[in-house]
């Protein structure tokens, strides 16, 4: 793998391993508007461990796949609210724990970003 710098003509910039001249292995893309993934690529897109930064202060260090969150990981926002558990393509699906800015918790089944099922 080579590790190089890019920016494309949009203002995308890309730091890190390349494999057939696209984005593969560790590396960091930053977004025009202030946004950026740290993390591991696979043929282009954000896939495995890493952590993305939007510029409205959200925060997710977890897993994605094919450039959505996807797997285990957690969520910031920028008003204390957290979200720990799982996500399938960028939503809560599955079992997790959010806690709210008011100290407030939910702790259960998630489908489609809803609770779910089961939950305290």
């Amino acid at each position: 793998h080579k590790k190089r710098t890019i920016v494309t003509v949009d203002g995308h910039m890309y730091e890190g391993s390349f494999l057939d001249g696209v984005a593969h292995g560790y590396g960091r893309m930053s977004w025009p508007d202030g946004q950026w993934f740290q993390g591991e690529f696979l043929q282009g897109k954000s896939d495995g461990l890493g952590r993305r930064v939007w510029n409205s202060g959200h925060e997710y260090v977890g897993e994605e796949h094919r450039g959505f969150r996807h797997g285990v990981g957690i969520m910031c926002w920028p008003s204390g609210k957290r979200y720990e558990g799982e996500f399938r393509m960028d939503m809560k699906e599955g079992i997790g724990l959010l806690w709210s800015n008011s100290g407030k918790f939910y702790v259960g089944s998630w489908s489609k970003n809803e609770q779910h099922g089961f939950g305290l």
